[in-house]
């Protein structure tokens, strides 16, 4: 028998005790990571995936668990006993601190790997690499994982920080300050490797890379994690071994205070509020100063300009400063039910009758107020950083107010509910950030992928407080259990619902089709789909797109190249647009046009009109009008609404050039008529449209939904959130093609265009201000083609139709008639 079959068999009371303790640790941190994949994994279907470093952060995941636990293993085994004080009774049986601490230390280890095997798991899901690679490492993550030490020296970090969290629970009673010990020792490897790092840096004239450094770092961590489990051996043969009988008197208790300190002076309470407040502030001074610091440098270090960053160790300092900031606002929301705030405490107070609701604000009158003065500092901090910035180019990233308290507000809130929900401080310390930052995560991805509202997050973010006041009286009298529970799955169902039930009700906002009406319309746009022929594509020629594709572009253009390029003779319609003769040819066969295409040709017959307004030739002007009006005709013919609208666009350039009073004189000439004879009338330009959304909104349906045919039924989708796009663009394609086809029928209606903003513009821009407002379309159609975005069907029912009808009608009257 070894000596480790001997050491179970003679203490199995011993090795059952300390398995029970660690069982709720692991499995919450179990639970938690589950919780995690799964949120992560419905979020992951539905959102854009960042490549890169930040893809593989999220791998890096699974690695926070077992670090967790090491950090938390220590506390729960000694700790926990510590301040229960089972420790000295357990000192007082006949049995060896050596075994006592060897079998802490095994079971803990066993844990430890336990927690390892877990993580392996998760990683094999996460990896995506590949067999090519090997899962030693993760992704291409620098001075994380690449190989050699990736997961070695995370293996090794974790066993240091296992002995680490024994050493400062054997060294410290408190556990609050013993974690604070723990956040110190676990950063002692970056300190030293940093110190190394500006020590190199300094003696060669050089900087060195985080690659560089990757060896020295396990090398540093090994030699820590020696001298941190023999300091650790010898704190707990201090902490066990008998003690004299007047040590323990002799030794001022660190709860009291002494006699030269300031909190030993007798302060004058005047009521119950002022004494429950103090009291707070008494009970943990240490724990709120830490917490005050370390809130403070998580916000305000890493926005320091650049200039006070740079060749410092701030620079790699800040993420961890983050990270610790953000605890400590976590640990604020814990101190609230924990220490002078757990339930044995307050019991006192129900006893003696005070009101639940008033120790309930008083536990929060103090983490409260330092948060707020946190903020306010912060604040300070911000306003001056923004007015002292010397940056031209790229502006502070300074957070705002209002974002930091959310968030703060989110952290405190969430992190206050847990520590009134497990008892267990070492729990409370380590769960709540957890929590805190899947809530937060969660609220984050709410409001980008799902277009929550703040008003929502707010409320959502206040319910842990709702509940915590709720439970008061009870956890006051220790008669919380089980309905804490309860109530913890009803707030996390709420916090988790209220986005998602949100989303349901906008959805169902939305008005949808009847299956009767619906299967006719896609048959029918089907049909329009199939009956029109492959189109010819409508685009200048490349010689000529040259200076127009350069001008869109903001690119300099040689004033040469310009010259030159006005002062060539002047050109026909069909040497600029090579696909006027095949539309001559073909004349059944529709044309098709990208959008960059009408730019460049609306800009080119821009041009033509100023010569013509200029040397009033229509001689040259005349044969553009005919091919304009060719183009508008052969557009006329497809079964896209995208070309719909282009069409508008070139007729209501024909519009405005023949409503021109130098062209009143030549409204005689067969240019003239023939140029109103290309164009559609009223019923044929709406049937057209009809058409034209019948067949994109068919091809979205039964096509390729990536087509730009499809894009154009809703040019509004890409405004919405990511996740919400998914599920409502078959109710929005159809509530948008129930508008249009009732816009096509009467254009002049003026119902159908606050509906199309609703769906095509964002909805922060109020429909007086949208391309589809009043005052917007009592102007000239030709001056809105440049001044805003064109939404689809703008142009419909505005005043250059009844214009062509007029003029069509007036050209179709006889001379002598039209003379009278």
């Amino acid at each position: 028998m070894n000596v480790i079959d001997s050491l179970v068999s003679r203490n199995r009371w011993l090795w059952w005790k300390e398995f029970r303790m660690l069982i709720p640790l692991v499995g919450l941190l179990i639970g938690v990571a589950v919780l995690l994949f799964v949120i992560s994994t419905f979020s992951s279907q539905v959102t854009l995936r960042m490549n890169g470093p930040i893809n593989d952060l999220e791998r890096l995941v699974p690695l926070v668990f077992p670090l967790l636990f090491a950090v938390g293993a220590g506390a729960v085994l000694v700790g926990q006993e510590r301040e229960h004080r089972t420790i000295d009774w357990m000192s007082s049986l006949p049995l060896a601190p050596t075994k006592w601490v060897a079998v802490k230390i095994i079971v803990a280890s066993w844990g430890l790997v336990a927690m390892w095997a877990f993580a392996a798991v998760c990683l094999s899901l996460t990896d995506y690499s590949g067999p090519a690679i090997s899962r030693w490492r993760l992704g291409s993550v620098p001075g994380v994982s690449n190989a050699p030490i990736g997961y070695p020296f995370w293996l090794l970090y974790s066993v240091y920080l296992m002995l680490a969290g024994f050493y400062a629970s054997w060294k410290v009673k408190d556990q609050f300050h013993a974690i604070m010990l723990v956040m110190f020792l676990a950063a002692l490897p970056v300190i030293f490797t940093e110190g190394f790092r500006w020590t190199i840096d300094f003696v060669r004239n050089r900087t060195s890379g985080s690659a560089d450094l990757q060896g020295v770092t396990f090398l540093i961590t090994a030699i820590l994690t020696g001298i941190i489990g023999w300091r650790s051996y010898r704190a707990a043969m201090k902490t066990l071994q008998p003690q004299a009988a007047g040590e323990h008197f002799d030794r001022p208790d660190p709860a009291i205070a002494p006699p030269s300190s300031f909190w030993s002076s007798a302060p004058q309470l005047g009521s119950s509020w002022s004494s429950m407040i103090w009291q707070s502030i008494r009970s943990a001074p240490l724990a709120l100063g830490l917490t005050i610091a370390l809130v403070l440098a998580g916000l305000i270090v890493p926005t320091l300009p650049a200039t006070m960053q740079s060749n410092s160790m701030l620079r790699s300092f800040s993420p961890l400063l983050v990270l610790a900031g953000m605890l400590a606002m976590s640990w604020l929301g814990v101190l609230v039910f924990q220490n002078d705030g757990s339930a044995d405490r307050l019991r006192f107070l129900a006893d003696r009758g005070v009101s639940p609701t008033k120790v309930y604000l008083a536990r929060h009158a103090v983490p409260s107020a330092t948060l707020a003065f946190c903020l306010i500092v912060y604040m300070v901090f911000a306003s001056w950083r923004m007015q002292h910035d010397t940056s031209r180019h790229q502006p502070p990233l300074v957070p705002s107010l209002l974002m930091m308290t959310l968030v703060g507000g989110v952290v405190y809130s969430v992190s206050q509910w847990t520590s009134q929900l497990f008892r267990t401080k070492v729990l409370s310390f380590i769960v709540s950030p957890i929590v805190a930052a899947m809530t937060l995560g969660w609220f984050a991805w709410a409001a980008f992928a799902l277009g929550t509202p703040i008003w929502i997050l707010v409320i959502g973010s206040l319910l842990p407080m709702l509940a915590t006041w709720w439970l008061m009286p009870k956890f006051m009298d220790k008669r919380d259990r089980p309905m804490s529970m309860v109530l913890a799955v009803i707030v996390a169902a709420l916090i988790f619902g209220l986005p998602i039930a949100r989303v349901a009700w906008q959805i169902r906002q939305i008005p949808g089709m009847t299956t009767s009406t619906r299967k006719p319309l896609l048959a029918e746009g089907q049909s329009i789909r199939k009956a029109v022929a492959n189109p010819f594509p409508i685009r200048l020629g490349r010689k000529d797109s040259v200076v127009f594709d350069r001008a869109k572009q903001d690119s300099p253009v040689p004033i040469e190249t310009v010259l030159k390029w006005l002062d060539q003779p002047s050109t026909k319609p069909i040497d600029l647009i090579p696909a006027i003769a095949d539309l001559r040819n073909r004349p059944d066969v529709p044309g098709t046009m990208e959008a960059s295409d009408l730019d460049r040709i609306f800009d080119h017959l821009m041009l033509v009109q100023l010569q013509f307004d200029a040397d009033n030739d229509w001689e040259a002007f005349s044969p553009w009008l005919i091919a304009a009006a060719e183009i508008a005709g052969s557009l006329r013919k497809n079964s896209t609404w995208r070309d719909q609208d282009f069409a508008d666009v070139i007729e209501i350039w024909i519009e405005n050039a023949l409503s021109a009073s130098n062209a009143d004189s030549h409204r005689t000439s067969d240019a003239y008529r023939t140029t109103l004879n290309h164009l559609s009338d009223k019923a044929t330009r709406n049937a057209a449209r009809r058409g034209g959304v019948l067949g994109s909104w068919a091809t979205q349906e039964f096509g390729n939904r990536n087509s730009k045919d499809s894009n154009v039924i809703d040019m509004g989708l890409s405004l919405q959130s990511s996740y919400l796009a998914s599920w409502v663009q078959r109710a929005r394609s159809e509530a948008i093609v129930a508008t249009a086809l009732r816009a096509s029928e009467d254009p002049t209606e003026s119902d159908w265009q606050r509906e199309m903003h609703t769906y095509q513009v964002s909805p922060f821009v109020a429909f007086e201000y949208g391309p589809y407002a009043p005052r917007f379309r009592k102007h000239a159609a030709i001056e809105l083609i440049r001044t805003a975005v064109r939404s689809p069907g703008q142009f419909w029912g505005m005043p250059w139709e009844e214009n062509i009808e007029r003029m069509k009608t007036e050209s179709a009257t006889p001379a002598k008639e039209s003379q009278r």
